[in-house]
């Protein structure tokens, strides 16, 4: 019995521009997924309210379920009369990951989530929480943080972290794309043969 983690085609992820982290006041904070309850779009809502921040941009890259919509819409409301853009649109995620910042995947449950291994190759720092399987690729203070999931105000504090150090989303960042590396689909390969043939 072993394990074989799941790989990514890093080369289809690139980097955003460093100039462009350092350079800007703005975070563009990032989801990618069902925008749902499941997905603990309102706990990531909430914390960007409870966080004080108002000069950021959250981008949701998903479908909204039909029942979320009436909540969604109240909350979309609390954020704009704080300053925060949202944009919301579904499709490939690819240029969203260009233009962002921080991913965060706030799931009350996840069995996987390989966005994560997508922001990751990006060159993203990542915010999940302990009920995301992805969660093993996050080295806590590294790359990212795991909070707990629904909980409002530790995810508050780690977007405040980012928002009051732009260089660390340039380290963490790094170390994101460094680790995503042992996923490519080669590693991945070579480490399932080498498993069988022990």
């Amino acid at each position: 019995l072993f394990l074989s983690p799941l790989g990514i085609d890093i080369s289809l992820y690139k980097p955003r521009e460093m100039s462009s982290i350092v350079g800007s006041k703005h975070l563009i904070i990032l989801f990618v997924g069902n925008i749902n309850i499941e997905k603990g779009i309102h706990v990531l809502i909430e914390a960007i309210l409870v966080s004080g921040i108002s000069n950021c941009t959250l981008i949701l890259n998903g479908a909204v379920a039909d029942y979320f919509q009436p909540t969604l819409k109240k909350m979309l409301e609390s954020l704009s009369h704080v300053g925060v853009e949202v944009i919301i649109g579904s499709g490939d995620p690819i240029e969203n990951y260009k233009k962002a910042d921080i991913f965060i995947l706030p799931s009350l449950h996840e069995s996987f989530g390989l966005v994560v291994l997508e922001a990751m190759a990006s060159g993203l720092p990542v915010i999940v929480t302990d009920q995301v399987g992805a969660s093993d690729h996050v080295l806590e203070g590294e790359n990212g943080f795991i909070v707990p999931a629904g909980s409002v105000e530790v995810l508050a504090r780690k977007i405040q972290f980012f928002n009051s150090n732009p260089d660390q989303c340039i380290k963490f960042g790094k170390k994101s794309r460094n680790l995503s590396k042992s996923l490519s689909w080669s590693n991945v390969a070579s480490h399932f043969v080498r498993a069988i043939e022990k």
